[in-house]
């Protein structure tokens, strides 16, 4: 009978232990929904944030630059980028395998953008069109597309040491492009998009923070027919004497506006890697030199028409040297003292 009533207690003792056990557990449960909602909502609510949203930027296209007609020189034209978060990439060889093939590079030079450490890295900048196909072919976890602009030069190497160049990221380098670069850049804007698990873009989720601001345009004097014509003609001028290089320029003497300028060798603005620096070189207004006896006539006509002298007033040439009240002295090729006046001077051509 004794043995028969210890039973019950037993019972009622690992009920109460369960009971226990369940009421620590759901208190232990308790406290923590406290301290997730009262102490820790703002950390846990960034987390969840960053976990499903994203920041991305808004594209904008650069200014273009235009001819006097309007033709464009250079211009945007859509591009595609690729990039991957390393933390979100599965199998980063194969990664890295598909992407050196289209950026010309080692498969281990790839490999080493994607490192976990880093929270974003470009696979690929602006791919060309022909590659897209390809590019897509397969897909790979943490890898997105992201869309950008470019800068194309349609007629290549016309006008392009004046125009100048880019960089991958559409800042002026060189030329026009670097000297108004405050004119023509552009704004990129920023918004947030949200995200599915998978890291794709929900494209009726997003939110634009701050609008992308197009550039300016630039319209030149320079006229792409007489810039073609000129640079043809200083191909052949070089062809034909042997130079190392040829300029010119085109001017409309009524107005003093460029119509065309130009320095031969020339190269393609749209891969100016693959020139020499001296060919990207603006000779026309980099490379300065004395314009010497050519300016002769222009300084004489001058004197002659304000009445300074007379065209039978004998000049005294110091000799071939004159100094300068700086203290700099001119030399001339030639010493000479006195030269006659144009009349003796004529008179000598014609009994010669």
């Amino acid at each position: 009978m004794t043995g028969l009533k210890d039973r019950p207690h037993a019972g009622q003792r690992r009920f109460r232990v369960a009971l226990g056990l369940f009421g620590c557990l759901w208190a232990v449960v308790a406290l923590r929904l406290i301290d997730v909602q009262a102490f820790g909502h703002e950390r846990f609510s960034e987390q969840a944030r960053l976990q499903h949203q994203r920041q991305i930027q808004l594209s904008a296209r650069r200014g273009p630059i235009l001819d006097r007609q309007g033709r464009e020189l250079a211009l945007d034209v859509r591009s595609v980028s690729f990039y991957c978060r390393p933390q979100l990439v599965e199998d980063p060889e194969a990664v890295a395998a598909h992407f050196a093939r289209f950026r010309g590079t080692s498969v281990a030079s790839v490999r080493e953008l994607m490192d976990k450490r880093r929270p974003f890295a470009y696979l690929l900048r602006q791919a060309d069109e022909e590659q897209l196909a390809a590019i897509r072919d397969h897909e790979f976890a943490g890898v997105f597309e992201q869309e950008e602009v470019r800068r194309l030069y349609p007629y290549e190497h016309l006008a392009a040491q004046m125009i100048g160049f880019t960089g991958i990221d559409n800042d002026g380098r060189e030329g026009l492009e670097l000297a108004l670069d405050y004119r023509l850049a552009e704004s990129t804007g920023v918004a947030l998009t949200s995200v599915d698990s998978r890291g794709h873009q929900l494209a009726d989720r997003r939110l634009a923070r701050q609008p992308a601001r197009n550039g300016a345009s630039v319209q030149l004097t320079i006229d792409v027919v007489m810039q073609g014509i000129l640079e043809e003609e200083l191909v052949r001028a070089v062809e034909e004497t042997g130079a190392e290089s040829a300029m010119g320029i085109i001017a409309d003497p009524h107005t003093g506006d460029l119509l065309a300028l130009a320095s031969v060798p020339v190269f393609d603005a749209n891969d100016p890697g693959d020139s020499p620096a001296a060919h990207r070189r603006n000779r026309t207004i980099t490379d300065p030199f004395e314009p010497g006896s050519t300016f002769k006539p222009i300084t004489l006509a001058a004197v002659l028409e304000e009445g300074r002298t007379r065209s039978a007033t004998q000049v005294f040439c110091e000799q071939g040297a004159y100094v300068l009240a700086t203290g700099d002295t001119i030399r001339d090729t030639s010493p000479h003292g006195w030269l006659r006046h144009l009349r003796s001077w004529r008179a000598r051509a014609t009994s010669a």
